[in-house]
């Protein structure tokens, strides 16, 4: 499991809480699939509500698996579906992204990240550890 906050700015930036799963592929590669939802921001002009909504599927290739490394970094890319407002519907992005595993943090590991997709992508959050 995984729990995450993640700003995307854009023309219409958002900011959301998103819960997923990290299933690994192989020790070096994991599929992470997040769902979130939250509040946009900027350029409503009164069309909607300011809600948004996400789905996403990336595959992170991690650089040190093993996490011998203090801050362990990492790269991705995949895709996702952004809801913006009843007027625009779902619409499709294409995703990289690039972050660090931090230390191990009790039962979880925390990171941060950044990258593309949908505008420019900022997110923090918990890990399960294994």
């Amino acid at each position: 499991p995984e729990a995450r906050l993640d700003a995307i700015l854009s023309r219409r930036s958002v900011l959301q809480a998103a819960l997923g799963a990290d299933i690994p592929i192989s020790p070096a590669m994991h599929l992470e699939l997040a769902a979130g939802a939250g509040p946009s921001f900027g350029n409503s002009a009164g069309n909607g509500t300011p809600f948004s909504a996400r789905g996403d599927a990336i595959v992170r290739f991690l650089i040190d698996p093993e996490h011998r490394m203090r801050w362990s970094p990492y790269a991705g890319g995949g895709i996702g579906a952004r809801y913006e407002r009843a007027a625009d519907g779902w619409g499709g992005v294409a995703i990289v992204v690039v972050g660090v595993n931090a230390p191990r943090w009790k039962h979880a590991v925390p990171f941060i990240e950044a990258g593309l997709g949908g505008g420019l992508r900022i997110g923090a959050g918990l890990r399960r550890a294994r």
